[in-house]
């Protein structure tokens, strides 16, 4: 059938010429007692008595074969206010017994694995004048395979499949015609899913605590040099102003130690988090737009005396990271005149500010040429390393820079044209960079994680994403923060769940809309070695991830408060540190 538009209102009189030997159309109304005449070729057919009350209610009026191939419909409206929904009129000749083709059907890609849950497969694009859509079928009869409902593309996803596992595929197409005419199969293709990872290490301890504010979200945490954690973020909101800088500390089981709030209610950022040489805490952030460095006591977390320090840049001003500088001062990066949107991305312009250990600006190095924010830093032996934010939306550079100890820039490039959120060094000098975007795991948000040398060279990129199984084109995967572990791997911690009205169930941890902790483990090579998902029965997010003394990890956890959600150690991990065998950075000398 082809199909054109034609409307027709209260006591209107609509014709409309077509060439077919038949003819339908959709009418709705909103009022009951309506009626419609229907003339083809100025011969009354029938008046359409419509009854029902709801535009949702649709009748279809069709025509008989008709005796040429040339006609006009004619429609009279005698009362009420129906209205065309579609009109359609199938083409003269005889019907359509052929096929798409190709015939029998082929492949474009072969079914291929896609990790140890999914196998992904493209159909060659079949042809028919009056459209195609296609069916992939799983024989084998496995755990865990479907088939395709009949869908207009030619791709196809098979999610929730067990680890180890061979699936057999086969494809064919069917035509729109009234007849839908079918191919016959394409030859059987067989993938198997990749092998099971090593079991994930259990959750040990949750704790949470909230600020004053309805809610309070986590951004950054560390573990301090007492054993114990100290997390940062909002409580309240940013997008009503209602939001404060939130500051927690606990000792190592989680037992809070003290809390404290910064800043009256309004727009209130607390980002990074850095202990310096005496022993006490910086949290860097935003006080009422301007870009703000506070230095807290340890043992109580008052605020020392001469601090915070305050800039005011622009319009919106931010510190995203602050770390201890090679000579007893403090360095952080961040930006001004942001957008004031939110607490992760304001597109605004790059900034890198040295100060001495009491806070006071020694220089303010401009990056905004490169970044529209420095979001994560690390002191290496002859510099910084600065993983941020492209400096224009819609473009990819730069997200990895190199400054020496003077402010100055080394080097700066783009790994990849991703937008990266979380970032550590390791001991050897390589460099993690994770964050999500696309990815050949779905069509929707998966992780991405980057190692790159010393040289901001591409080591190797890898994808993880659908940890429960669930369709991946409509899970998001959302890294947030990552960290070197002492074995040369790498942790990488997200939130994964949906955010659409599709739902799916059937996992343990809850159905897709629930929000889970989705922990990955990388070896230092890039192979995936194991995923945790944690959850509490509400949402859970991974907003951040720091290693422990102990060989585990601690989570900051947005769970509508500060979530501090410890991982035991890993019993995977059978490797010694590197280096192995140990290597010094500095031979014994005698002294004078």
């Amino acid at each position: 059938m082809n199909t054109a538009t034609f409307t027709a209102s209260s006591g209107a009189i609509a014709t409309y010429s077509f060439t077919g030997i038949k003819v339908r159309f959709y009418v709705w109304q909103y009022d009951t007692g309506q009626g419609l005449d229907v003339y083809i070729d100025d011969g009354f057919q029938e008046t359409v008595n419509i009854s029902s009350g709801s535009e949702a209610s649709i009748q279809a009026w069709e025509s008989g074969t008709l005796s040429s191939a040339s006609h006009t419909l004619r429609l009279e409206v005698v009362s009420g206010e129906p209205h065309i929904d579609a009109f359609e009129y199938s083409s003269s000749g005889p019907p359509d017994e052929d096929a798409p083709t190709p015939d029998p059907m082929e492949w474009q890609t072969v079914p291929s694995a896609q990790g140890r849950n999914s196998i992904t497969m493209t159909a060659a694009t079949a042809t028919d004048p009056s459209g195609v859509v296609y069916l992939f079928e799983e024989i084998s009869g496995n755990p865990g395979g479907d088939d395709s409902i009949w869908k207009s593309g030619p791709g196809y996803t098979d999610y929730g499949l067990d680890s180890d596992t061979t699936y057999t595929y086969q494809v064919k197409a069917r035509d729109t015609s009234s007849n839908q005419n079918e191919t016959d199969w394409s030859t059987a293709v067989s993938a198997t899913t990749g092998a099971a990872l090593a079991p994930a290490p259990q959750m040990q301890w949750h704790r949470s605590y909230n600020g004053s504010g309805e809610e309070s979200h986590p951004h950054y945490v560390i573990e301090t040099s007492d054993g114990g954690f100290l997390m940062t973020g909002e409580t309240g909101f940013v997008w009503n102003d209602t939001a404060k800088i939130y500051v927690v500390k606990t000792d190592s089981s989680g037992s809070l130690l003290w809390e404290k709030e910064f800043g009256t209610a309004g727009y209130n950022l607390g980002n990074g988090l850095v202990e310096t040489p005496d022993g006490n805490y910086v949290i860097a952030g935003t006080l009422n737009y301007d870009a703000a460095l506070i230095k807290v006591n340890a043992s109580d977390g008052s605020t020392i005396s001469g601090w915070p320090k305050i800039w005011n840049l622009g319009s919106e001003d931010s510190f995203e990271a602050v770390e201890n500088t090679q000579d007893g001062g403090l360095i952080a990066t961040g930006y001004r005149n942001g957008l004031a949107e939110g607490t992760f991305l304001n597109w605004g312009q790059g900034n890198l500010i040295k100060t001495d250990a009491n806070g006071n600006q020694i220089w303010n190095k401009d990056i905004s040429a490169y970044m529209c924010s420095g979001y994560r830093m690390k002191r290496i032996s002859d510099g910084y390393m600065v993983s941020g934010h492209p400096a224009e939306e819609g473009e990819p550079d730069y997200t990895l820079m190199k400054f020496d100890f003077d402010g100055n820039v080394v080097w700066n490039k783009t790994p990849h044209p991703d937008i990266y959120w979380g970032f550590d060094v390791g001991a050897n000098g390589h460099m993690i960079m994770a964050g999500h975007g696309a990815s050949p795991l779905s069509t929707n948000i998966d992780l991405v994680t980057v190692e790159v040398d010393s040289g901001g060279n591409v080591l190797w990129t890898e994808y993880a994403g659908q940890p429960r199984g669930y369709n991946g084109d409509w899970i998001h995967d959302e890294a947030w923060g990552a960290r070197a572990t002492p074995d040369g791997g790498w942790l990488v911690v997200a939130g994964s769940g949906d955010e659409y009205s599709y739902e799916e169930c059937g996992h343990p941890l809850g159905c897709s809309g629930q929000w889970i902790i989705y922990l990955v483990k990388y070896s230092s090579n890039g192979t995936l070695e194991w995923e945790g998902l944690y959850g509490g029965g509400g949402d859970w997010a991974g907003e951040d991830v720091c290693t422990t003394s102990d060989g585990g990890a601690l989570v900051a956890n947005d769970c509508g408060a500060f979530g501090f959600t410890k991982i035991a150690p890993d019993v995977s991990d059978t490797d010694p540190p590197t280096p192995d065998p140990m290597s010094w950075a500095e031979v014994p000398t005698a002294d004078d």
